[in-house]
Formats: C-alpha cells, sequence, structure tokens
C-alpha cells in the first residue's frame, strides 16, 4: 500500500460453498458483496463463512494465500501496488483447467 487505506476480507478456500461461487468460467468470482447487508440477507450459507478482515495503511502489505477468496474495497483515495505470483508447474495446471471449465461451460445446456 502506498498511500490511503484499503480493506482487505479474505476466506479461507473450505468456505467456497458459502461464497456462492458464480458459475464458470467465473467461477473464482463469488456473488457476495461483504460490505452490501442487502445482498448478505439473502444469502444464508453466507453465516458459515469465516471472514477475515484487515485495513491496510502506507508501507503495509498483504500476501493472500493460494485458493483464498478475497474481497477489497478502498477506503481513501489512494495508490496500490498489487502483484499475482505464479509457478510455471502450477500456472500450466491453472489454465488447462480454466480452459475446460470455459469449454464445458459452452457445451452444456445450460449455456444455451
Amino acid at each position: 500500500m502506498v498511500s490511503g487505506r484499503k480493506l482487505f476480507v479474505l476466506y479461507p478456500p473450505s468456505d467456497a460453498a458459502s461464497l456462492y461461487p458464480l458459475p464458470a468460467p467465473e467461477a473464482t468470482q463469488s456473488a457476495v458483496d461483504p460490505l452490501d447487508a442487502d445482498t448478505i440477507g439473502g444469502l444464508p450459507l453466507y453465516a458459515m463463512a469465516r471472514p477475515h478482515v484487515t485495513v491496510l495503511g502506507p508501507g503495509e502489505a498483504l500476501l493472500v494465500p493460494a485458493g483464498w477468496w478475497h474481497y477489497a474495497a478502498a477506503l481513501d483515495p489512494s495508490i496500490t501496488v498489487m502483484r499475482n505470483f505464479y509457478h510455471r508447474a502450477t500456472n500450466a495446471a491453472g489454465l488447462v483447467e480454466l480452459v475446460l471449465s470455459a469449454v464445458n461451460g459452452l457445451s452444456s445446456p445450460a449455456a444455451a
């Protein structure tokens, strides 16, 4: 975090079902907005989620572990530097999974 403050809400991978994942290929994204009480009220499984909440300020950093769900919201005008890290041994498998997920979504009757 370079300047300003940013709220982060993280959820462990085991909370995935409680976060209402979107259909493939966006299955790593959630329908939950943890700051919207109206949305949360209509999603009963969300009550079982175990959020880990922190606010980052200037000079602070956060490592989001692989597989963890996260939500971020700027609390002030801010400048954030973000970096994703990939390893070639896992990146290829992730790409194959993403492509297969997209292809399966196109060929399913629900997608038509």
